[in-house]
């Protein structure tokens, strides 16, 4: 196999290119520190089974989501670099550089032959066929272990790669140009010249019929009507050597190169992401999605994964944050993004990534306590900030400004008739024309118990969450201008609230210090039936401090370091613990809808975007038994005796079902039938 240089592409649609910022997104990496046998990645591939096998330029690597097994010359790999891997029949190829095959059974190598050329790739065709491209030998079918010439126009050809476009077309990549063959290899048309070396060409097929192949000599978009289509305006894609193309589930294309990993998304728009966006290294050599659309990234400096289905990016002080931590977050009157930190407000441009300057104070719409140095909103428990130039929105501001106190504004909550504010451990009204401190209620025989959360629900009560005393239901009227309160009830007592929220159906739900999450449904008679989930039922946390119902009536719990999601199904709730599978932990203060699956988080390392892939309705993987140990034999399951004697008095079972969604917090059970305990293990 030479060594390549570039790709080429292209593309008639539009283009919008977002370059620029530092946005952080969610990788996780492997380099030789974590077993991997190099650092320098060639390519990547999955078998059956759900192993990722990477082949390096020291030899191969398999990785079982637990450990790295690696191979060498040393335990029977014939050549340290692996061009390509097969699955026959549970059998797995490896065509190495030096035009040796090794077959691998059972994390064996079993055999190794030599077919008489070197393998540069693999290609299934839809009849069943195996096409390999090689070098110096054109194309050929590989059967049977074995190789057959079949007869074609360039028989001493050096092939890189292959790609099926029907039945009756293929394209494959050499080192200088592209050509368009038929089934029967005769030529059709050529894309570059013959005299130029530009590197070895990666050609695909994409999902929506285009062809594409990485250096003629910039990646480029071909068709066999019309020839090359023009370059694409990428400037990460100028002279990058491009390694590969390659088009995830999603429709998404991506190239693979020097400067980085450029992403083109089916609506035209294209990310490109670097070191400085979480990868090791700008120098990528080949990207891969796995069967749980994981994308894994080869590179100079180890593998990243990034997960495709959920995709969590951060935004801070390299995209224009003024301050790390966020305090709050809402969207304007016109549905802008605004974050709330100490050095003050500044708004979020979704499309380029980058905040704003500073905005002035004094231009803003809305009513703030501004003897708090981060100038929080003043929010209802609907989560809208109250406007200026209305009439509670002037007096409420009065208000504040006569306010001395610098001490945490808990909550706010109201309707038409009036708004029910505290600040510490005091709590004021207002009822359409002033606001007052009201001292008739008695949550506590404290003096200063805190006021943690408030809200209103559809029978016009007022819900009152405290520090330590519990949750309050209050009814009240207002009769010719006189407000009252008319019934004060314990709801939970003596349970340290954190948060307060009324779902869409009408259920009270409040977070809790100690307790985890409660909801309230109400019963016939007045009374309130009573949910609990808590780290029994599996919480990451009892301490839940923010609460949010999604789109789909999910229920979000945010937790001193990450987040936990209640999966709605038919009114009943599971629980998903969200931050352990994405890897996700971080203090979180605040937490905002998005639509179409995303969140907002305000969180002390910037604001992330969270697009949820709803990882919860993916099934479980089946388990593989990998070997059997038996006293001192060891067994493959193949081979395994249906009797064991009753000397046999020692017994171990490996076994793996690999998952990269976070294999850190991966779990296991087992049980044995027809023995003395029959009881699933704890995980």
């Amino acid at each position: 196999m030479r060594l390549r240089g570039t790709i080429l592409f292209l593309i008639l649609i539009y283009i919008a290119t977002i370059t620029g910022n530092a946005q952080q997104l969610r990788m996780t990496s492997y380099t030789v520190n974590d077993g991997l046998l190099s650092n320098s990645i060639r390519k990547i591939f999955q078998d059956s089974s759900g192993n990722i096998w990477i082949s390096t330029v020291d030899g191969l690597s398999k990785y079982d989501g637990y450990r790295f097994t690696n191979y060498t010359r040393a335990n029977g790999l014939p050549h340290s670099l692996v061009n390509d891997m097969l699955e026959i029949a549970g059998t797995l190829v490896f065509a190495c550089n030096d035009g040796s095959i090794a077959w691998m059974r059972h994390d064996r190598i079993v055999k190794v032959t030599t077919p008489g050329a070197v393998i540069n790739q693999f290609c299934k065709v839809k009849s069943g066929k195996v096409l390999v491209a090689t070098d110096v030998k054109g194309i050929q079918e590989f059967k049977d272990g074995q190789l057959h010439e079949a007869r074609q126009p360039f028989p001493k050809s050096n092939y890189y790669s292959l790609a099926e476009i029907n039945n009756n077309l293929l394209l494959a990549g050499s080192d200088s140009c592209v050509e368009l063959l038929t089934n029967e290899y005769k030529l059709v048309k050529r894309f570059g010249g013959q005299a130029t070396y530009y590197g070895g060409n990666n050609v695909m097929k994409d999902s929506r019929g285009r062809l594409w192949a990485s250096h003629l000599p910039d990646p480029v978009q071909l068709s066999s009507d019309s020839g090359i289509y023009p370059p694409l305006n990428i400037p990460e894609l100028k002279d990058a050597s491009v390694e590969q193309v390659f088009e995830d589930k999603a429709g998404n294309i991506w190239f693979a190169g020097i400067y980085g990993l450029v992403q083109l998304s089916p609506e035209g728009q294209v990310r490109t992401i670097k070191k400085k966006n979480g990868l090791l290294s700008d120098a990528v050599s080949c990207v891969f999605q796995d069967r749980e659309d994981n994308l894994w990234i080869g590179t100079s400096l180890g593998l990243c994964k990034m997960p495709a289905t959920t995709v969590i990016t951060t935004f801070d002080e390299a995209d224009g944050l003024a301050y790390p931590t966020i305090n709050a977050i809402f969207t304007d009157k016109e549905n802008k993004l605004i974050a709330v930190t100490i050095k003050g407000w500044q708004s979020f441009d979704e499309k380029s990534g980058r905040f704003s300057p500073l905005l002035n104070p004094n231009s803003l719409f809305y009513v703030i306590h501004r003897q708090l140095a981060f100038y929080p909103a003043l929010y209802t428990d609907a989560g809208q900030p109250v406007l200026k130039n209305t009439k509670a929105g002037r007096d409420l501001e009065k208000f504040f400004r006569q306010q001395r106190s610098r001490a945490h504004i808990s909550r706010m909550a109201g309707d038409q008739r009036c708004y029910f504010i505290s600040i510490g451990w005091k709590f004021y009204i207002y009822d359409g024309n002033k606001v007052f401190e009201d001292t008739s209620l008695l949550f506590s025989r404290r003096s200063n118990y805190t006021i943690t959360g408030l809200t209103m629900d559809r029978n016009g009560s007022l819900w009152v969450g405290t520090w330590e005393e519990g949750l309050f239901r209050l009814e009240f009227s207002i009769d010719k201008g006189q407000f009252r309160f008319t019934k004060k009830t314990v709801v939970l007592p003596a349970i340290a609230i954190r948060s307060l929220m009324m779902d869409r159906q009408g259920n009270i739900w409040a977070g809790t210090r100690y307790n985890g999450v409660y909801r309230l449904s109400q019963a016939p008679g007045g009374h309130y039936k009573t949910d609990k989930w808590n780290t029994d039922k599996g919480l990451a946390s009892n301490f839940v401090h923010e609460l949010y119902q999604d789109e789909k009536n999910n229920i979000w719990l945010v937790y001193q370091d990450g987040v936990d999601k209640l999966v709605n199904k038919n009114d009943t709730f599971r629980v998903f613990n969200f931050s352990r599978v994405n890897n996700f932990f971080g203090n979180i203060n605040h937490i905002l809808p998005a639509g179409n699956g995303s969140l907002w988080l305000g969180t002390f390392n910037g604001l992330v975007r969270i697009k949820d892939g709803e990882m919860e309705n993916k099934p479980p993987w089946e388990v593989d038994i990998t070997s059997i140990i038996v006293g001192d034999s060891s067994y493959i399951p193949e081979s395994m005796p249906a009797l064991l004697s009753h000397k046999s008095n020692s017994l171990r079972i490996d076994f793996s079902a690999p998952t990269y969604l976070n294999e850190n917090q991966v779990l296991y059970s087992y049980r044995l039938l027809g023995s003395g305990d029959t009881a699933w293990s704890h995980p």
